[in-house]
């Protein structure tokens, strides 16, 4: 609702006698009304001709420029405190809670959020203009049934200055500022707008984090983070196992995996690349014959250095331009791309390393002790490098999703993610 120039016609929308504010047509007609202006204080009229809205003017004075903003102030802290309740906005919770105390990074976390509907609070003890601190004097301060204070501010015109928000709990701001003639010459209409509807909203609060529901959250929380403290110990002896049982079935342990070993890494790379150099021609001639790339040269997209490419059974060349053929140039802007789907395709294309096929055949075996040891009931096991529940391949996984995550960052970026390890957007 944008606020109206016309409610400058109004002038003094309400007169003020005896401490309390009125309409023009609640009090008797011109100065029989005894009213005062709620700004300057000098005497007012009430006009009720029937030629234009009934206002109030002063009398023998100038009109004073704040007389509309302070008399509707003063009269939405009049309706608070007459009605002793009042809308409060809705509030979301967010409790944290650590797995593990010996690890670090976001994966280690667990969150959680709670939901608060907007709802009706009653008030007790309502006090305008109550200093609470030497520097902070709310609009209004209350007293709710549980005991805790709540501060309501008023904004008419000037929100609240942010260097003050932080000095009270449980402060609420009610935006009166789009408000038009119309809402304020109805003083049931203007009732529901500052008790219900007007905009309104929490600087700080506190009134919920210790509620039964928000309790039972962290409960819930806590519960699950013990409940993976378990998984992950699991996870931590079957990866164990997995790597002892690999060195036990291979002849040439230095090949099981090269994770550790960067110069190994490096020459495996190498190595791919100079085998593949014809594969990559060929593949670049039909891209360009296809009309996928204008000629017939290596684009920026491919051949980019990713995390563990060593582990797979071709150049980084070879497989990237697969996912550019297939999973870029021929899908429509705005296409959803699931990286289990680009791991299938390269799987089925060039096959995986030995190391990662045997990694799948010990999950599964695992996996069925599991089951038959009611462990399946636990979360799945969690990738440390991207924070979300995969399966074996897990270095596959990786280097795939790395690339991913590159040709997203570029300059001129083809893909945007959109589930982190999980989904990716095609762009235009």
């Amino acid at each position: 609702m944008s606020r109206s120039n016309d409610v400058r016609e109004l002038k003094i929308p309400f007169g003020e006698r005896d401490g309390r504010l009125y309409s023009p047509m609640s009090v008797d007609q011109g100065l029989a009304c005894k009213c005062t202006c709620p700004s300057c204080g000098e005497r007012l009229v009430a006009n009720q001709g029937t030629q234009k809205r009934p206002y109030f003017s002063h009398y023998q004075s100038q009109a004073c420029a704040t007389g509309y903003e302070t008399a509707l102030h003063r009269m939405a802290k009049q309706i608070i405190e007459d009605a002793k309740e009042v809308y409060l906005p809705d509030h979301v919770v967010s409790i944290s809670q650590v797995i593990d105390e010996k690890r670090s990074g976001r994966e280690n976390m667990l969150y959680e959020e709670v939901f608060f509907e907007p709802h009706v609070a009653k008030l007790q003890d309502v006090v305008q203009e109550q200093s609470v601190t030497s520097a902070r004097r709310p609009d209004l301060t209350a007293s709710l049934r549980n005991g805790e204070t709540l501060y309501i501010e008023i904004q008419v015109t000037h929100a609240v200055d942010p260097s003050q928000t932080a000095l009270l709990d449980n402060l609420m701001e009610i935006d009166l500022s789009g408000l038009v003639l119309s809402d304020v010459v109805d003083h049931a209409r203007l009732e529901k707008i500052v008790l219900q509807s007007a905009t309104r909203r929490w600087h700080r609060v506190s009134l919920y984090d210790d509620l039964p529901k928000v309790q039972e959250a962290r409960d819930n929380l806590k519960d699950r983070a013990k409940t993976q403290r378990v998984e992950l110990s699991l996870s931590s002896q079957y990866g164990k196992s997995i790597f002892k049982n690999l060195l036990e079935q291979h002849d040439d342990a230095e090949n099981i995996d090269l994770a550790g070993d960067p110069t190994l890494q490096a020459e495996r790379v190498k190595q791919l690349r100079n085998s593949d150099k014809d594969k990559v021609a060929f593949y670049l001639h039909e891209l360009c014959r296809q009309g996928r790339l204008p000629e017939p040269v290596l684009p920026v997209w491919a051949g980019l250095e990713v995390e563990r490419m060593d582990v797979l059974t071709v150049s980084p060349e070879l497989w990237q331009l697969h996912i550019l053929d297939l999973f870029v140039w021929s899908r429509e802007a705005g296409e959803i791309i699931h990286l289990k789907d680009v791991i299938a395709s390269i799987r089925d294309c060039f096959g995986l390393s030995e190391w990662e096929e045997r990694e799948i055949a010990l999950s599964e075996d695992h996996q069925a002790k599991r089951m038959a040891h009611g462990l399946d009931r636990l979360p799945a096991q969690v990738n440390n490098h991207t924070g979300v529940k995969t399966l074996p391949p897990f270095n596959t996984h990786r280097a795939i999703n790395h690339y991913m995550k590159r040709i997203s960052a570029q300059p001129k970026p083809l893909l945007s993610e959109l589930t982190p390890g999980l989904e990716y957007v095609v762009l235009a």
